[in-house]
């Protein structure tokens, strides 16, 4: 653990140090970040073939059987 996180001490007037990821962590995180990136798409891809009368908002559109009136007049 100690090899993944480097203090960087700063030789300004900043009082805080800064903490530095090393580049095996880098790209674990940028892996983990596309991984997340292609997961959420293929959600969204299969959100849109199992609901195509939905919008991105989840709205019905206006064409769509379910949102038609169904109430008969008396």
């Amino acid at each position: 653990m100690e090899n993944q996180l480097h203090l960087r001490i700063a030789t300004d007037s900043t009082p805080a140090p800064d903490w530095q990821l090393d580049e095996s962590v880098r790209a674990v995180g940028r892996s983990g970040i596309a991984l997340a990136r292609a997961a959420l798409e293929q959600a969204r891809r299969t959100r849109s073939i199992d609901h195509p009368a939905e919008d991105r908002d989840g709205h019905l559109s206006d064409t769509d059987p379910a949102r038609t009136d169904h109430t008969t007049a008396a």
